[in-house]
């Protein structure tokens, strides 16, 4: 390759990904006598890039890996053709077929959320997913009124001190500004290490302070003991800031379980599982049990009903929730989507 060509091709990429480049050998000139060298002459064609289509505009949405606050989203989602939407969680799996305008309502569960949000047309789908956190301020109110009413009795100025470092605490507990969610490595009273994204995080715990609860798919919350967290967990830890230190004051102990999304390629009769193809293109296969909870959105009646493995077919879209973190193959339950729409 000349310096030429190479020049040339460096430009093509500099005008955009996507743009393919097509080299043409020529000789310029007539005869023997008047032939000059060949030269290499380049053709860039610009090709369109993949575009995902938008079905509807949903607003609403927390940001990014934000704290939220309130029990459930109230999302406004305006469609832009006929279309089925899902919103799935661990949850809850929620269906709205509409072309009109809506208000969508989210419940969530304290801790970690994922949600996914399918847009099912007749033509296209596509899928996106919000993850954030929610903290409760549900016992914000009482607990803060009942520490008021004990000042009002404090029987020293001691007394008076470890209620105010009390209501402190409890302010900080509950206006953490930013969270991590992941696997525990280690924890002790005094701190937890965390794998995130693959990466090793470590905050700080204060004993006797920070408290620990254990959440379920349903949003039950029971309090917990920091022994009750073992390596390989997964938890969220909210952290709050003090003085410019971090720390954490709440801990959730988050479900086991995942979500799963895609669309089936196989129905095994015979053992009651399926093959699901996922939003990352790789296959998986996956056991229907007699306590899985089925369920089938109906496309005329625009209504979910209760399915039965039969009525599951190759195509169908799959939103799911499975036990286990990382390996589990067993499905709690499921919401299947007819994919003719």
């Amino acid at each position: 390759m000349n310096k030429e060509v190479g020049i040339a091709i460096l430009i093509g990429i500099i005008l955009g990904i996507g743009g393919a480049v097509y080299i043409n050998r020529e000789s310029i000139g007539g005869g023997a006598k008047n032939t000059l060298p060949s030269m290499d002459t380049i053709e860039i064609s610009q090709l369109p890039s993949p575009k995902i289509q938008i079905l509807a505009k949903i607003d609403g949405l927390p940001n990014a890996l934000s704290v939220y606050t309130k029990p459930s989203l109230a999302l406004s989602v305006t469609p832009t053709e006929d279309v089925v939407m899902v919103f799935h969680s661990l949850v809850s799996s929620e269906v709205a077929a509409s072309g009109k305008a809506f208000i969508q309502k989210v419940p969530l569960k304290a801790g970690y959320n994922e949600l996914v949000i399918g847009q099912l047309g007749k033509k296209n789908d596509n899928t996106t997913t919000s993850r954030f956190f929610y903290l409760p301020q549900d016992r914000v109110a009482s607990a803060a009124s009942i520490l008021d009413e004990s000042n009002k009795d404090a029987t020293s100025e001691a007394d008076a001190v470890k209620q105010k470092l009390e209501k402190q605490v409890l302010e900080l507990r509950y206006n953490a500004k930013k969270a991590l969610f992941g696997t525990v490595t280690a924890i002790t009273p005094s701190q937890v290490t965390l794998t995130v994204d693959g990466a090793r995080k470590t905050v700080k715990l204060e004993p006797e302070v920070t408290r620990f609860h254990d959440v379920d798919s349903d949003g039950v919350v029971e309090d917990i003991e920091v022994t009750d967290i073992k390596a390989g967990d997964a938890v969220t830890v909210f952290i709050s800031v003090l003085a410019n230190e971090e720390k954490s004051y709440t801990v959730y102990y988050e479900p086991q379980q995942r979500l799963v999304v895609g669309k089936i390629a196989e129905v095994l009769a015979s053992d009651y599982s399926l093959s699901v193809v996922g939003l990352n293109k790789s296959t998986t296969s996956y056991d229907v049990e007699s306590s899985t909870l089925q369920q089938i959105f109906d496309t005329k009646t625009k209504k979910i009903g209760k399915s039965g493995f039969s009525q599951l077919t190759v195509g169908t879209h799959l939103y799911a929730v499975v036990d286990g973190i990382e390996k589990g193959t067993s499905l709690s339950r499921y919401l299947a989507i007819p994919h003719v729409l």
